[in-house]
């Protein structure tokens, strides 16, 4: 396993990202944020430092939970003590790190841990960082080092393709030979019903997925909108609210919570609104990747699927046109002035800012592609109109 730009620096920052019950200084929470913001890692010749969104992820932490001195202390020096260890390899290959090194890291994070009540886990299967609190409530689960691309919102049909072509081939041999017995003489009545069941079932498979596909897609986003069991029962019990004096809100999401609903009466679309971004939350409405939430001022980052029931006609808004996101702690309404279509690669086409309000949601371009899409259709608004409860 490879450190990719800022593989440590994700890790250091999210294991601040904690669910504590002490409130004592504000102080202390400044004093971490601008420790974290200064933290470099240098190996292999190249430094690595956080980049926005993640730093952006650890204000809004900070912005809700108070920490105290001596748990800023702890952090501190643990952090300070991971990164010495890692340059001391001198190698950005995590494979290589001596059995000391590992075992130091590992004791770090134990003391991490401990003072701050969180467990860290880290799931190698696909690269992910994961915190949770000591209620089990998921914090963040993110991507370990740079992003290269948008998120994939697209389905990829290839497979789809192949099952079905293989299966008509095996039809069309069937047909061709039009001579069930000698078949079943050479394989056996077993295995030549098997192989015909199974040609039955992936023929009727792949007449649902393109037939009746999106409409049962269109089902599962029906019910997950109505849905409460996404709602995090364990944030601190109380409603989200927003601080207008400083544009914060008095905390923040769960990973995978559904805090909201995003709606766009031109092409018929509401959905649930999910905090995170992984492939998960997206299979149920729409997902915000760490950015700014609605009424603080600053961009939100959102995407979801291009199929039917989710964002399949995206595309086809114009400029003018209303996008609604209602929330516990008030309604918004955003107006597109811009769309573009960009590469996946083009990951300038979405960025953080504080200084205005603006909403970019996309999804894969062009929508239903056979393979996975190599492009995004971006919309871009700006805030028009805000109700806070």
């Amino acid at each position: 396993m490879k450190l990719n730009k800022t593989m440590l620096i994700v890790a250091l920052i999210a294991m601040v990202l904690v669910a504590l019950t002490t409130v004592v200084n504000a102080a202390a929470n400044d004093d971490l944020y601008s420790y974290m913001e200064g933290v470099s890692v240098t190996v292999g010749g190249k430094t690595y430092k956080a980049n926005e969104s993640q730093l952006l992820a650890l204000k809004q932490y900070l912005n809700s939970h108070e920490l105290t001195n001596e748990q800023v202390s702890v952090v501190k020096t643990n952090v300070a003590e991971i990164v010495k260890t890692v340059e001391s390899q001198n190698t950005a290959d995590v494979s290589k790190f001596s059995s000391d090194a590992i075992n130091k890291i590992s004791a770090n994070i134990d003391k991490i841990e401990a003072a701050t009540n969180v467990k860290i886990n880290y799931i190698s299967a696909d690269n992910t960082l994961q915190i949770k609190d000591a209620n089990g409530t998921s914090l963040i689960e993110a991507k370990v080092g740079q992003s290269t691309n948008l998120v994939q919102t697209g389905t990829s049909y290839v497979p789809y393709i192949v099952v079905s072509g293989i299966a008509l081939i095996a039809v069309a041999v069937l047909v061709a030979k039009n001579n069930m017995k000698k078949i079943k003489n050479i394989l056996g009545a077993t295995i030549s019903n098997i192989i015909v069941a199974f040609i039955f079932i992936v023929i009727i498979c792949v007449t649902i997925r393109f037939t009746i596909g999106d409409q049962l897609m269109q089902a599962i986003a029906l019910i997950n909108l109505v849905s409460v069991s996404d709602k995090n029962n364990n944030t601190e019990n109380e409603a989200i609210k927003i601080d207008l004096e400083n544009k914060n809100l008095t905390h923040y999401p769960a990973w995978g919570e559904k805090y909201g609903t995003l709606s766009i009466d031109s092409i018929n679309v509401k959905l649930g609104l999910y905090y995170g971004d992984s492939l998960s939350i997206l299979r149920k409405g729409v997902g915000q990747s760490v950015s700014y939430f609605p009424g603080e001022g600053g961009s939100i980052i959102c995407m979801a699927h291009d199929t039917g029931g989710f964002l399949k006609y995206l595309y086809t808004v114009n400029v003018g046109d209303k996008i609604k996101i209602k929330t516990d702690y008030g309604n918004f309404t955003y107006e597109i002035y811009e769309t573009k279509i960009v590469d996946q690669l083009d990951t300038s086409a979405v960025y953080l800012q504080e200084d205005e309000e603006i909403l970019m949601l996309y999804t894969c371009y062009p929508s239903n592609s056979i393979g996975h899409a190599t492009h995004r259709f971006v919309t871009y608004s700006k805030l028009i109109e805000g109700d806070i409860f």
